[in-house]
């Protein structure tokens, strides 16, 4: 008999140590704000309402939110809303200090991670999710396996795998394994930092908007330097930019970047090195 497929792409996890590793790895407490990604059954909500100060649960499974409304009538710390978690970030969060945890579908890991990381100012300031292996391998890469997905994390926070979750921990089974994903995101972004968009006393030298062009232009930059991965760096700026290989080898040697080093060989700190060099162009 074939097994029935899991609607939405859910897989309900019911290890206990690996919930509570979650909800530690979050270091949730009273002052806390939660918004739960997928509560599913509420396994991982029941532990989360006995640490933090309100639970904000998105579920787009309109069964699974009748179930959550009735396992939790009497929890007045607890908020069960029924929409897409993609929809639900579109519009400005009404909470400013949050953190994000979850048990997603692996088809939109993807998504959800672009949205609360390079997506909005109102990042969270930790968010754990349950992923699947290969995207927390990559997301926690470091030089030599980087990627568009490392740098686009990096630059924001701090990734880390917790631990590894064995596909038989899951109902129904998924067929990969998966691990903790956990993301400590910085007060401000390695590029505030790097480009110094903020003065001694926290005042902004820079203007929002030119803020918001330095960071889209960083984000075209990386794009245009993983456009090829075989290929060398200074080939793909060359093609990318329309720029002669003399003047790619030049912006390199600026940003003390090898001139056939590789994309996935840089951190992200040449990556922002080599924007500051653009603007000397």
């Amino acid at each position: 008999m074939q097994k029935k497929k899991p609607k939405l792409g859910q897989h309900f996890l019911f290890d206990e140590k690996t919930l509570n590793k979650i909800v530690d790895a979050a270091e949730v407490c009273r002052k806390d704000v939660v918004l739960e990604i997928g509560p599913g059954t509420g396994s991982l909500t029941q532990k989360l309402l006995m640490r933090a100060r309100k639970v904000i649960a998105v579920e787009i499974d309109q069964n699974l939110v009748q179930k959550l409304r009735s396992k939790f009538r009497d929890y007045r710390d607890l908020k069960v809303i029924k929409q897409d978690i993609i929809e639900f970030a579109n519009h400005e969060l009404e909470f400013k200090d949050y953190k994000v945890v979850g048990n997603i579908p692996y088809y939109i890991s993807g998504k959800i991670l672009r949205k609360f990381t390079s997506q909005t100012k109102n990042r969270p300031s930790f968010m754990v999710l349950l992923v699947q292996k290969e995207v927390g391998e990559r997301i926690c890469a470091k030089s030599g396996k980087m990627s568009v997905l490392s740098v686009a994390i990096q630059v924001f926070g701090k990734p880390e795998i917790v631990c590894h979750v064995p596909r038989d921990k899951f109902d129904p089974q998924p067929e990969v394994d998966s691990v903790v994903l956990r993301i400590k995101y910085f007060k401000r972004s390695l590029l505030a930092r790097n480009l110094g968009w903020f003065g001694r006393r926290g005042r902004p030298t820079i203007s929002p908007l030119e803020m918001d062009e330095q960071e889209e232009e960083f984000f075209r930059l990386v794009k245009i330097g993983f456009s090829a991965r075989r290929k060398q760096l200074h080939n793909n700026l060359k093609s990318g930019y329309r720029i002669s290989k003399a003047e790619a080898d030049a912006w390199l040697a600026r940003a003390d970047i090898k001139p056939k080093i590789r994309a996935q060989d840089l951190e992200v700190e040449d990556w922002i090195r080599l924007l500051a060099m653009k603007f000397k162009f």
